[in-house]
Order: structure tokens, then C-alpha cells, then sequence
């Protein structure tokens, strides 16, 4: 009977296993490959189309406006100056007439070589040095202005404008500003011996040669003021006799100095000094 039993128990089999499909391999080097590929062909179509653009014919390029030339133009070539620089003597009302705002200076006293009965030039220019010059004989460069080609100079004291590119003190010598030899004292002023500091002095017109003024040490009492009554005065507006006075003048400026010479009546009831001699006071 047991072995009945154990001829009946059969040994344990296991189920059978159906097989899992496993996934494709991915190729990496095929992907990178088309990755570069299309990376290629965009730049190239970027490429051909620049040079598509650079190759347009004029009317197919944009318009672009090109900056136009400034307002002020030469009229003229270069030309080289010697003269005497001065205030412009231009009031603000003046100066915006003329369109002359930015002006401060102005060239004298040079040799005529014009055409016209020309006095000065209003000198437009940035360079600080010219304060530095104010007074003293230079030689200035540059070219007059288109705009006042043909301009009635009669309206702006007989003046022109005047662009300026460079300016160079030169020796006081070759200019000649005043009287080579003394001027005769029609009106047999006093004459009179007075010492103060010498300054440079602001035109009060561009044709008004107050260039001058001397504040005085002790005033003196002038007799004849043009206010109608003898006053004391500390300041006078100054005007040097000869070139010789007005080199050693200029030599001077901002310091003390003896002066000789007269009183005499000038523009609108002004009276001047009238340098005859100078020296420096040590």
C-alpha cells in the first residue's frame, strides 16, 4: 500500500517561462552624427543668406541718411593773420544778432590787405589760450565764414567772423597797434604822474579802443570830470601814446606801474588817460 503511494506522487515540474522581447539597442553614433549633419546645413542656409543680402542691388538695399555738413562752412582758403587781440566788445544782444553767442575776442590792428575797410575779426574758437593772450601781438590761423561772404559788414562795427584754428604770440614788434612817434597835446592838458596796477580792460563797443585801465595807488582830482564837477578818481581807462608805451604796457599787466601823460575827453563824454611815458614801479 505504501508503495502505491509513492508511485502516484510525481516530482514537481516548474511552469514553462515565455520570453521576454528585450528593446532595439539605441546606435548613439548614428544620432550624433544627423545631429551635426542638420546643425550644418542651418548655418550653411544662414550663410547664403547674408551674402545674399550683401549682393542686393542699390535699390533693393535700405536707405541710410548721411549726417549732413555743419551750417558753417569756409568761404574761403586758410589764411594767416598778425594782429592784436582784443575783447569782442559785444554785448549779449549783439552776439545773438550776429549769431556770434559763443564770441569773446576779437583780432586789431593788422596790416589792411582787404578790399573793404575791414577793422576786425571776430575769432570763434573753443581754445582757452587766447585769454592768456589778450593784448599781445599774434599770428592766427584758420578761414573766414561762408555766411558772412556777403555780409553789410557796416552792421557789425566793420568786423567779419572768423574760425579759428590756431593762434601763436609772435614778438610785439611786427605789430602796430599805435603812434610810432608821440601825439601833440592839442588841448594843453595837465600833465600828470600817476601809479596804480595795470589791467587788461573789457571793450565797451568792438570799435571803442578802451583796451586799458589803471587802478590807482591815491586817487587824484580830476578838475574836469565828465560829470560836469571835479571828482576823485581811482580808476582811469587807459590808451598807450606809442608802440614803445604800449610794449612796455603790455609787459606789465597785473603789476604796478608809474605812469605820465594826460587826461583827454574820448567816446560819449568819457575821458582817458593818455600814456606818454611808463616804467615799472620795483
Amino acid at each position: 500500500m505504501e508503495n502505491k503511494i509513492q508511485q502516484n506522487i510525481q516530482p514537481f515540474q516548474p511552469l514553462p517561462q515565455t520570453p521576454v522581447p528585450t528593446p532595439p539597442t539605441t546606435n548613439c553614433s548614428k544620432i550624433l552624427l544627423f545631429s551635426v549633419f542638420g546643425l550644418v546645413v542651418v548655418a550653411t542656409s544662414v550663410y547664403t543668406g547674408i551674402q545674399i543680402g550683401k549682393t542686393q542691388t542699390p535699390s533693393q538695399q535700405p536707405i541710410t541718411t548721411q549726417p549732413t555738413a555743419p551750417l558753417t562752412q569756409a568761404s574761403e582758403n586758410q589764411i594767416t593773420i598778425i594782429g592784436v587781440v582784443r575783447t569782442s566788445g559785444l554785448n549779449e544782444d549783439e552776439k545773438q544778432k550776429l549769431g556770434l553767442s559763443s564770441v569773446t575776442y576779437q583780432l586789431t590792428d593788422f596790416n589792411q590787405n582787404d578790399k573793404q575797410d575791414l577793422y576786425g575779426y571776430y575769432l570763434i574758437s573753443s581754445d582757452e589760450t587766447i585769454e592768456t593772450l589778450l593784448g599781445k601781438c599774434v599770428q592766427i590761423t584758420g578761414v573766414k565764414l561762408m555766411e558772412w561772404k556777403n555780409k553789410n559788414i557796416g552792421d557789425s562795427y566793420l568786423r567779419t567772423a572768423f574760425v579759428l584754428n590756431s593762434i601763436n604770440p609772435v614778438d610785439n614788434l611786427k605789430c602796430n597797434p599805435y603812434s610810432i612817434t608821440p601825439v601833440e597835446n592839442v588841448t594843453e592838458a595837465e600833465r600828470l604822474t600817476l601809479r596804480g596796477v595795470a589791467n587788461n580792460s573789457d571793450r565797451p563797443a568792438p570799435d571803442i579802443n578802451y583796451d586799458y585801465q589803471i587802478k590807482l595807488s591815491k586817487s587824484f582830482l580830476d578838475k574836469e570830470n565828465s560829470s560836469g564837477s571835479p571828482q576823485q578818481v581811482s580808476l582811469v581807462d587807459a590808451i598807450p601814446d606809442t608802440n614803445d608805451v604800449w610794449i612796455t604796457l603790455t609787459d606789465n599787466i597785473n603789476r604796478e606801474v608809474e605812469i605820465q601823460g594826460y587826461m583827454e575827453w574820448g567816446y560819449s563824454e568819457s575821458k582817458y588817460f593818455r600814456i606818454t611815458s611808463i616804467k615799472s614801479v620795483q
